[in-house]
């Protein structure tokens, strides 16, 4: 129904439309016609009120409608449709409880009640007979977060889950509450049977070769009591742990750790293998594989100083916080030069402290440079330092050095994008003791990147505190100032953590350890790490002589398990990812062939596809958390055998909803409005014709 007409201009301006619609007509119509002087009256009626209706649309009215839809009650029927009930029951069973939530919901359509049926993933159905039973994993809390978002403002009278209650992923519905009624029908076999099981597995997920690492094991052991099992860890076909456990009660746990070697580079699969009981009806959950990264060894990193400082510690724990390197300390006033130079030791990165500030340092400095020729972090810049330091790096521009040391706070420079850094960054450094620096004018040229700037009094005066620059594929940093131990400390003292100060100190040591890799064709996978039924996402990249992205070449890749060829693929490179699928859980390595500028060009990795096999390593229903969610949702729990009782059981609130809402709708958008206009002005012109050609005949 219309309730309103409105237009965002003033109805005031209908009156001079009146009176121009009038105008017009009578202008039009004033002269003498060949008809009479009624039908002369009613024609220029007939224009002026066209005239009216055409300008007054240019004033755009709306008609505001108040608009009242009946919605019937609403009933989901929610199927856990994941491999465990699949696995539990036998294809007789599925066939009958897909019919009879069929019946279910024909019976409530027949009582003009509206059924939608859905899987746990939210996925609409008309009936039950195209639901398959092959999801991975059972997270009921995500399905039912889906049922408030899209239905709660619906009329949702009740839902009703069908499931076994193995929840493997997301949170325990038994802690949520949902503003709707929710039944329970419990599918699935709740039978305790004999069973021995991993239940979990950690590692780390890089190793460093030589070392041992941990893999720590938790078994549970079901209806098994004085039974023996054999926990093996297996490499390929070789053992490399093993123990024997005995069983003494009817549930018991187990929990230890091997500590195998980390011997060969790259990615390795290892397979924890637990033997089976005797009549032990699942033995999927008895194995479980482990992957885990070898690398060649931890970094080297060594810190020469003039003397000890605690900003040298500081630096080091921030270092040693991360796993992956290891920190050679050399202090100048108590080891000689001699040691530093007659060291075997082969540094990734060399962090100067205070070094040099004389023109004989300078000389230990380049012959130190010369020999490890690894990248250099210069820190505890101070007024003799920097100085000596403008020698060593070109891109340090000093216009004054005075003789006093500035108070400054490190502020994060905000274009600074190389790579992330904590949010709380900003904040924790707003909050950190001032830091000792070089009073004067001083800067870097456009090739530095400046991480952190000075703050004086609140002002950021654009001097650098930290520096990253990397010239002629030499990496280099500068730290400027000193008493950054008291911003450590802290940070700790008002967060808890290390955080920001740690991660500024590991990100630099990152980018200055790592291989700068200026490839012209590159090849690699978005994730090395993906699970079973994902999709592997490969990007391949080629660049010009000054390493412009150049799309469209042909790439030939071939992934191997092992030495055999799993699959060949061919694709053209672009900005979007070449998706593979279907791959078993194992670890692959892969080369890719490609021809750039006439000359051939290969790239190669490794990846891994983890197992995703939650469903099947616990058979076992739960109905006990689904009758305790129900009770709970004011709902009531069935067996699969009851579900015939639910329509007459389980009271549904059958009262319509009445949804009103407003529409507003252009009166110019109204098509019976452009009829009525072409009626209106074909009237006028048969009168005008039909009276105009009859000329003898008298007028109206």
């Amino acid at each position: 129904m219309i309730s309103d007409i409105s237009t965002q201009y003033s109805f005031l301006w209908l009156l001079p439309i009146a009176i121009l619609a009038a105008a017009l007509a009578y202008f039009l119509y004033s002269k003498k016609a060949p008809w009479g002087k009624k039908l002369n009256v009613l024609l220029s009626i007939f224009r002026a009120v066209l005239i009216f209706i055409l300008l007054g649309l240019l004033l755009d009215p709306v008609i505001k409608q108040l608009i009242n839809e009946d919605e019937m009650p609403l009933v989901i029927i929610g199927i856990d449709n994941s491999q465990s009930i699949g696995e539990s029951l036998d294809s007789t069973n599925i066939i009958d409880l897909k019919n009879k939530i069929d019946e279910l919901k024909d019976h409530y359509e027949g009582e003009e009640v509206e059924v939608i049926i859905t899987d746990i993933t939210g996925n609409t159905y008309e009936n039950t007979q195209n639901i398959e039973l092959g999801l991975n994993y059972t997270n009921l809390n995500q399905y039912f977060d889906f049922i408030l978002n899209r239905y709660t403002n619906r009329n949702l009278s009740h839902v009703i889950i069908v499931s076994d209650g193995i929840i493997n992923r997301g949170v325990d519905i038994r802690y949520r509450n949902y503003p709707f009624e929710v039944s329970a029908v419990g599918v699935g076999d709740t039978t305790t049977y004999k069973d021995i099981s991993i239940t979990e597995v950690l590692t780390n997920s890089i190793a460093y070769q030589g070392n041992r690492f941990p893999v720590n094991i938790k078994l549970l052991a079901e209806k098994a009591t004085n039974e023996t099992i054999k926990v093996q860890l297996l490499k390929g076909n070789k053992t490399v742990s093993d123990t024997t456990l005995k069983i003494n009660s009817i549930v018991q746990s187990f929990d230890f750790t091997f500590l195998p070697e980390a011997k060969t580079q790259g990615l390795n699969e290892y397979e924890l293998v637990v033997s089976s009981l005797e009549n032990e009806r699942n033995v999927i959950n008895n194995k479980e594989k482990i992957f885990i990264e070898v690398l060649e060894g931890k970094k080297q990193v060594l810190i020469y100083a003039n003397a000890p400082h605690p900003d040298i510690g500081a630096i080091r724990s921030a270092i040693e916080s991360r796993d992956g390197y290891k920190v050679n300390l050399f202090i100048r006033s108590i080891s000689t030069r001699d040691t530093i130079m007659s060291t075997s030791l082969k540094p990734d990165l060399v962090i100067t402290h205070g070094f040099p500030s004389s023109a004989s340092e300078m000389s230990i400095f380049r012959n130190l440079e010369q020999k490890f020729g690894a990248p250099v972090f210069i820190t505890g810049i101070e007024r003799r330092e920097i100085v000596y330091v403008s020698n060593i790096y070109r891109g340090l521009n000093i216009d004054q050095i005075g003789s006093q040391i500035d108070y400054v706070t490190p502020v994060l420079n905000n274009s600074f994008n190389l790579f992330s850094l904590p949010e709380s960054t900003p904040s924790v450094l707003s909050e950190a003791p001032p830091v000792l620096t070089p009073f004067g004018e001083y800067s870097v040229t456009k090739s530095g990147t400046v991480i952190l700037e000075q703050q004086v009094n609140g002002i950021n005066t654009g001097r650098p505190l930290l520096v990253l620059d990397q010239v002629e594929g030499k990496k280099k940093a500068l730290l400027f100032g000193t008493k950054w131990w008291a911003v450590r400390l802290v940070e700790h003292k008002e967060t808890g953590r290390n955080e920001v100060f740690d991660e500024i100190i590991n990100q630099t040591v990152r980018w200055l350890t790592a291989d700068s890799d200026k490839k012209k064709f590159k090849v690699y996978p978005q994730d090395r790490e993906i699970l079973e039924q994902e999709s592997l996402n490969m990007m391949a990249e080629f660049y010009n002589d000054i390493y412009e992205p150049i799309y469209g070449n042909p790439v030939d890749l071939r992934i191997f398990s092992g030495d055999s060829l799993v699959q060949e693929y061919e694709f053209n490179n672009s900005r979007s990812p070449y998706k593979i699928s279907g791959l078993n859980a194992g670890v692959y390595r892969y080369t890719a062939r490609a021809e750039l500028e006439g000359e051939k060009v290969t790239d190669k990795g490794q990846f891994v596809v983890k197992p995703f096999s939650l469903e099947k390593n616990n058979l076992k229903a739960n109905w006990t958390d689904l009758k305790y969610f129900a009770n709970k949702q004011s709902g009531a729990f069935y067996s699969l055998d009851q579900l015939d009782e639910i329509h007459n059981d389980i009271p549904i609130d059958k009262t319509v909803k009445i949804h009103s809402k407003i529409n507003y709708r252009s009166l110019v958008e109204w098509r019976w409005l452009l009829a009525i206009l072409l009626v209106w002005v074909s009237v006028e012109w048969f009168l005008r014709k039909y009276f105009g050609d009859i000329k003898k005949k008298p007028g109206l």
